[in-house]
């Protein structure tokens, strides 16, 4: 492979790769209803629905984004950090079914060189003004499906 051919390659993989992280901004559907994530430290966050990645960004000088709310969603976003002469990326995401008209705070962190992404229910009853939001688990951000799944095959002691 010339110099020439090597360059059209990397210049290749990096406009593939910038492609690739390049997000559409979340668009409600009519009557869609939403909830509210307050953004510690402001900036973008990410949505994952049915499979796809959106971004979702605050008006300017806020830290509120609405996001869609009644079905199970991930939400996450970039970090981006220093080590040394070192810079490191990570992109933590949780996944959780906000409620319809519900307001959470999400902030995403670096502690002791691991990414970790905290989500709370706003809660002004409480002694905090937060909740645990129990609804949180692990990253989830497969296409859903509105067909019945389909019978299980009978197992052998069944036949």
């Amino acid at each position: 492979m010339n110099g020439r051919t090597r360059a059209s390659y990397v210049v290749a993989l990096g406009l593939a790769a910038s492609a690739c992280a390049v997000q559409r901004p979340y668009v409600f559907a009519p009557g869609e209803v939403s909830a509210t994530v307050r953004v510690i430290d402001g900036g973008d966050i990410s949505v994952c629905k049915d499979g796809t990645m959106y971004s979702v960004t605050p008006p300017p000088k806020s830290q509120l984004v609405s996001i869609p709310a009644s079905e199970r969603i991930a939400v996450g976003r970039l970090l981006v950090y220093q080590a040394g002469n070192m810079s490191y990326s990570c992109y933590p995401m949780l996944s959780f079914t906000p409620r319809p008209s519900g307001a959470y705070a999400l902030d995403a962190v670096v502690v002791g060189g691991r990414c970790v992404v905290e989500l709370v229910r706003e809660d002004p009853l409480s002694a905090t003004g937060v909740s645990l939001e129990l609804s949180v688990g692990p990253r989830d951000c497969f296409a859903r499906s509105d067909a019945p799944a389909a019978p299980a095959a009978p197992s052998a002691w069944e036949q």
